[in-house]
């Protein structure tokens, strides 16, 4: 941008998703058996899933969960600690820059952070199958409480680093974490409809955040106090992930007796 401007960065990014959408045109299948394999929990798949993810019971139907207090908690968690998350994240170039950052550095940053992201999900996949979605989970919005308490910190461009890596260890709250921890609570009956569900909150977590953002910057002139009330959402989502659990398995409990 600083050799350019705005309008090529825009051109590069709308090259990228083309190229992208050409790929998932040439990769991407309908269905499992297009490409040989079977949905995922039919047939003897489900007994092959990792101990630390395999459930005791089938899972409730959408209806029966939209009746039950855990279900609710889940959302409210996943809004609650992605609100939190995307108050930092849409933000985190322009507050780099108002730190005295460079633009070309702030955007390298940012880039970074995204490139991280990739391998970050692969490793929160792998270490889910190892340890079990509900640590794995708690280790992200731990991940998420330190960054932005770093974030928030940040007065050069190693702190900002710093801050920068840390991040990235609460991404997969974003993406993955959500229909992971769903499905390790409430089973894989209702898999597809919840999914759903948890994903259009992290969405409106998305949309809310913005707004929020800007009216404290207009109100502090500052990004700094975001990133602080984010730590606080995100210490207190976790502490409400600690109930939801307990609350999850007295609801197991009671449905395979």
């Amino acid at each position: 941008m600083e050799a350019g401007s705005y309008r090529s960065s825009l051109y590069l990014a709308a090259g990228l998703m083309t190229g992208v959408a050409v790929l998932l045109f040439l990769l991407v299948r309908n269905r499992p058996e297009d490409i040989g394999l079977v949905p995922l929990g039919e047939g003897e798949r489900i007994k092959k899933r990792p101990k630390a993810e395999q459930v005791s019971f089938q899972g409730l139907s959408m209806k029966e969960l939209w009746r039950q207090p855990a279900f609710w908690l889940m959302l409210f968690c996943t809004i609650l600690c992605n609100f939190g998350l995307y108050l930092a994240f849409n933000v985190v170039r322009d507050y780099f820059i108002d730190c005295g950052i460079s633009v070309a550095k702030a955007t390298g940053l940012y880039s970074a952070m995204m490139l991280i992201l990739t391998g970050t999900k692969l490793l929160s996949g792998f270490l889910c199958d190892k340890w079990g979605s509900r640590l794995v989970n708690m280790v992200c919005v731990g991940f998420g409480v330190i960054s932005l308490v770093a974030f928030g910190l940040t007065e050069n461009f190693g702190m900002a680093v710093a801050a920068v890596l840390l991040y990235t260890g609460s991404l997969p709250l974003m993406t993955l974490m959500g229909p992971l921890v769903a499905s390790n609570l409430f089973g894989y009956r209702a898999y597809t409809q919840y999914t759903g569900v948890v994903v259009s909150a992290v969405s409106l977590s998305s949309l809310s955040a913005s707004y929020v953002t800007n009216a404290i910057y207009d109100a502090f002139q500052s990004y700094r106090p975001s990133f602080w009330l984010a730590a606080i959402l995100l210490a207190l989502s976790g502490i409400l992930f600690m109930i939801l659990y307990r609350m999850a398995d007295k609801l197991k409990e009671k449905t395979v007796e």
